[in-house]
């Protein structure tokens, strides 16, 4: 079954080719999921193509980001660490976290 909501897609792929025009990015992805049931709402992937003449565009202009790119679960998943943490009042929205820089020293590598 279709969950994706035409509204929600338009701004999903508004926002994202402005976020892309802003930063001059290569590419770019937005998924954007209900929490409750996990059905898609929008997936928009950029840069776009016309899926009536594929020939015309390259791999990486046909790639769906969204399904086949890899993302590092750190960076992904700090948002659901927070949320964890405020949820269990172990902190609060206005509370500042460290995310060291980004990375983490482990073991001297």
């Amino acid at each position: 079954m279709l969950t994706i909501d035409q509204n929600i897609q338009y701004i999903a792929q508004k926002e994202l080719a402005r976020a892309i025009e802003e930063t001059q990015a290569k590419a770019g992805t937005v998924i954007v999921q209900d929490p409750n049931t996990g059905e898609l709402l929008a997936v928009a992937n950029w840069p776009t193509f016309d899926p009536n003449d594929p020939g015309s565009y390259s791999d990486q202009a046909r790639m769906d980001r969204a399904v086949t790119a890899a993302y590092e679960p750190g960076s992904v998943f700090k948002v659901i660490t927070v949320t964890g943490a405020i949820e269990n009042h172990a902190a609060t929205p206005e509370d500042m976290v460290d995310c060291q820089m980004g990375s983490i020293l482990v073991a001297d590598v």
